[in-house]
């Protein structure tokens, strides 16, 4: 978990403190089963058969913790994190968590031993979960395995890597791993989960999108809009999108579409729930609109743990390459807390002159 994209390696620093905060560990009894008390969500002192070492946050909010259960001699450690549901869903984010895995260059080019698949985790109601199991291409490492699921506003993914257990000794660990887990009251289902495919075709990358005439109203919609609209606590009460994954390869990055959308796309960070989303700016287009009859604009919305971020609107869809420079270089417009009672927003002076 946590690995970054190189190419995105400077845009992540840009977007946000706690993307990058010092990772944190929290007071918690390991003998004692562990409240998250943003979610509900109770871990138990042990997993598996593993007693539970420390956990973890990285952030300043506990919106993105980790529960870590290690062996004496360190060969066995599975690890449960529980992040905010930002954005996404179970199959994009799980598409990045294998990402994450074949790129690890301590598991020495892994291979799929038991392929990814939906699945019912313990406690839970349907099969809204994913998950995998990988033999290690050579020592320490065994096997490896990883599972994502979700409850209302959060994410729970857990991992596991062994240096004894094959991946069928692996998986059923990776199963017996969400008995530790109890989960909050559900105010709407979850959806049933998919394993994520390329898009039917590449979107067309062409020449950079030029800048829309500032306009205050307009960035103070867009800000209001990312502010209210910054979790998916009640997923069930609407219908998620279908989501692929862009075969483009040029950019390095994970490049996602909704329903294999033409006029919107999301580039993912990491493995952990944060990224770049750029799609037409609807609310503000119907102000523009009823204004003077203006075309619909495209917006660039660095999505983080608590916040987003805006960086203006464009006349045409941006491409992949100019959004991810955009949040390196781009001028800020707005910036809209998610997170707290008191959810603030910042709009930037220059971007209404």
């Amino acid at each position: 978990m946590r690995i970054t994209v190189a190419l995105l390696a400077s845009a992540l620093m840009f977007a946000a403190a706690p993307v990058f905060a010092d990772v944190t560990e929290l007071r918690a009894d390991s003998q004692k089963q562990f409240k998250h008390n943003p979610s509900g969500i109770v871990i138990a002192a042990s997993a598996a058969g593993i007693q539970r070492t420390k956990v973890e946050e990285f952030d300043d909010k506990q919106l993105d913790v980790a529960a870590e259960f290690r062996s004496p001699d360190d060969k066995e450690i599975t690890t449960i994190y529980v992040f905010r549901r930002v954005t996404g869903d179970v199959p994009l984010w799980f598409d990045r968590i294998q990402n994450a895995i074949e790129a690890r260059e301590s598991f020495k080019s892994p291979t799929v031993a038991i392929p990814a698949a939906p699945f019912t985790p313990a406690g839970q109601s349907n099969a809204r979960a994913l998950k995998v199991v990988y033999s290690a291409g050579g020592p320490p490492w065994k096997s490896s395995a990883a599972a994502l699921t979700t409850t209302g506003e959060w994410y729970v993914a857990v991992r596991a890597s062994s240096q004894t257990l094959t991946p069928d000794q692996l998986l059923a660990r990776l199963d017996e791993t969400f008995g530790a887990i109890k989960w909050p009251k559900e105010k709407a289902p979850a959806a049933n989960a998919y394993v994520i495919g390329d898009c039917p075709d590449a979107l067309p990358q062409g020449p950079d999108a030029e800048p829309a005439a500032a306009d205050g109203s307009v960035i103070l919609m867009a800000a209001l809009a990312a502010n209210v609209g910054g979790s998916s606590k009640d997923a069930g009460e609407v219908k998620p999108p279908r989501w692929c994954r862009d075969p483009d390869k040029m950019t390095g990055a994970g490049i996602y579409r909704p329903d294999a959308a033409k006029d919107r796309f999301f580039v993912a960070f990491q493995d952990s729930g944060r990224g770049i989303m750029v799609e037409p700016n609807e609310l503000a287009g119907l102000l523009a609109g009823a204004k003077n009859n203006a075309p619909l604009t495209y917006t660039v919305e660095m999505v983080d743990i608590d916040r987003r971020i805006g960086f203006g609107s464009f006349k045409s869809l941006p491409s992949f390459a100019q959004a991810i420079w955009l949040t390196e270089h781009g001028n800020r417009a707005y910036s809209a807390t998610t997170w707290g009672k008191n959810k603030n927003i910042d709009i930037s002076s220059d971007a209404v002159k």
